[in-house]
């Protein structure tokens, strides 16, 4: 099976995109997206919030992010690990979520340990019940995932593009992955900085697969 058909198969595997999702779009905005990510106020809890824009920002699914470890991280190459061998880069606003759950030094194994023992996971039906409250019951940690696949589509990335960012495949650039990752974290409004979109087409991307990550910026487009 080759690349194109395996990411092909994997995405409808999870109909993103599939009509599953379709409903999203008439219910969550991205005024929603920022509200979300703007409610350090109305969390108790913020390793609850830390985790939300995690998955929020990876684009992984719950229970990938909430058995990560911060063995799994790799603060110089800004690469997360996931056991199986699924590599994720981080945008910058990923990072700064990392830097945050370092600030509450809870002193654990994982990224989000529970409360009371750091040597096991946070149970994630604590962040599950969070987050419909601050989406008044529009999302799930899941549905992260098909809003910014939505959102990738109205933004004319190329389909194929958009599946290498939710199938990680090795062929295509990392780097190039974190810009749209990056563009995806402004969307959320975690970082106010301007609204580019990475220009990149999959031919573009795959005639710059061998390029350093200092000549890839100036790619990017209004």
């Amino acid at each position: 099976m080759n690349r194109t058909e395996k990411l092909r198969r994997l995405a409808e595997k999870e109909s993103l995109f599939g009509p599953g999702k379709k409903h999203l779009k008439r219910v969550i905005s991205p005024q929603l997206l920022r509200d979300i990510t703007a409610s350090e106020e109305q969390t108790a809890d913020p390793q609850i919030l830390c985790f939300i824009q995690w998955c929020l920002l990876t684009l992984a699914r719950g229970s990938e992010a909430i058995t990560a470890r911060w063995s799994h991280i790799d603060f110089d190459r800004k690469i997360w690990t996931i056991p199986g061998g699924n590599q994720i880069p981080l945008s910058p606003q990923a990072v700064a979520v990392l830097l945050r759950l370092q600030a509450l030094d809870l002193n654990a194994l994982f990224l989000f340990p529970a409360r009371n023992n750091p040597g096991e996971t946070m149970c994630q039906e604590r962040a599950t019940m969070e987050l419909r409250k601050l989406s008044e019951g529009k999302l799930s940690i899941h549905d992260f995932r098909a809003v910014a696949c939505a959102m990738m589509k109205e933004a004319k990335f190329e389909e194929e593009l958009i599946k290498s960012v939710f199938f990680p495949d090795p062929c295509f650039p990392p780097e190039i992955r974190t810009e749209i990752m990056a563009w995806w974290g402004r969307q959320t409004g975690i970082d106010d900085k301007p609204q580019h979109r990475p220009c990149y087409s999959l031919t573009e991307m795959l005639s710059v697969e061998n390029k350093t990550a200092a000549e890839i910026p100036g790619k990017l487009a209004t």
